[in-house]
């Protein structure tokens, strides 16, 4: 169990790692009901509200993939069952011409699944990139990503370290003109949420708008972080650093940048996504999405709403 103490050590905030929960210690300023701690939504368990239809796609993609795999074939990813699906196509063998495939029961009931099997096998993996990352910054903060890159070069083997995090590593040697201020750092709003973002940096020049300083990030900002691992950037990432830029707002009266580091998987250079900084007393268009989605959220607890027909 972490605890942090935020707003002049007058508000306590636990966080369990192993269920990835936050709630509230006992200096609390009215948050208590009772004698009962409330727990705390998180940035991430707010956003869980928006729709995402794609995945519902892939879901069905991995099924299938998982049946054919059960034949043979060598099914990884979407992309590599749409290829196989055109090839059938085109040499006029698709399964309507084809004879039927069976399965088992119990093949069925397995690959009803995979596709959760799927998900956590990524998520542990950016779980392991993010956790191994924050290890080896801690010595680093206070100092540069060029002496960063620098240390790694010097002392590790690269060969070793998964490609997320070598794309990290390369990223920083080619910028290099960035003080690392902190890692996994928790924030808390009054609002009534918490989250946990990867990486503060803060800008050592100028940075023009380009390399992915969209708008150019001037000397001395701060940069609120958060590392991607998984295939893309979505829009609605935005709301989530968006919702911890405000927390550091809200105690510190410090405006923060947003960015986004997608790691690559391929071990090549990450890419950076600066999203600026929102004015949160004049407003705030992500932040605002975010309060919506967290009032959602909410209420969905509140009522005990599990999204399914009575």
């Amino acid at each position: 169990m972490k605890r942090v103490s935020l707003y002049n050590n007058q508000v306590e905030i636990l966080f369990d790692e192993a269920r990835h929960r936050y709630s509230m210690g006992e200096n609390l300023m009215g948050f208590m009901v009772g004698a009962q701690l409330l727990s705390i939504p998180s940035v991430t368990g707010a956003l869980g509200v928006i729709n995402k239809p794609a995945l519902i796609q892939w879901a069905a993609n991995m099924t299938v993939a998982d049946l054919l795999n059960k034949t043979g074939r060598a099914i990884t990813d979407t992309k590599s069952l749409n290829e196989f699906m055109a090839e059938q196509q085109q040499i006029n063998r698709g399964f309507h011409d084809a004879p039927y495939l069976h399965f088992s029961l119990a093949d069925l009931n397995d690959s009803r699944s995979f596709h959760k099997r799927r998900k956590d096998e990524a998520a542990e993996k950016g779980k392991d990139a993010h956790a191994l990352l924050s290890e080896m910054l801690i010595p680093f903060i206070g100092k540069t990503t060029g002496e960063f890159y620098q240390n790694c070069f010097d002392t590790m083997s690269l060969i070793v370290l998964s490609k997320s995090v070598l794309s990290f590593i390369v990223w920083c040697k080619n910028n290099p003109d960035f003080k690392i201020v902190g890692s996994e750092q928790i924030v808390f709003s009054l609002i009534g949420y918490a989250g946990m973002y990867d990486l503060t940096l803060q800008a050592l020049c100028d940075l023009p708008g380009a390399g992915g300083y969209v708008g150019g990030i001037p000397k001395d900002t701060q940069i609120v972080v958060d590392f991607k691992t998984g295939n893309g950037i979505y829009e609605d990432m935005r709301l989530q650093i968006s919702a911890y830029a405000a927390c550091i707002f809200e105690e510190k009266k410090t405006a923060c940048h947003r960015a986004l580091l997608h790691l690559q998987k391929d071990g090549s250079e990450a890419k950076f996504y600066n999203y600026g900084a929102e004015d949160y007393e004049k407003g705030a268009p992500d932040f605002g999405a975010f309060l919506n989605c967290l009032g959602l959220h909410n209420w969905i607890r509140a009522n005990g709403w599990n999204q399914g027909s009575k």
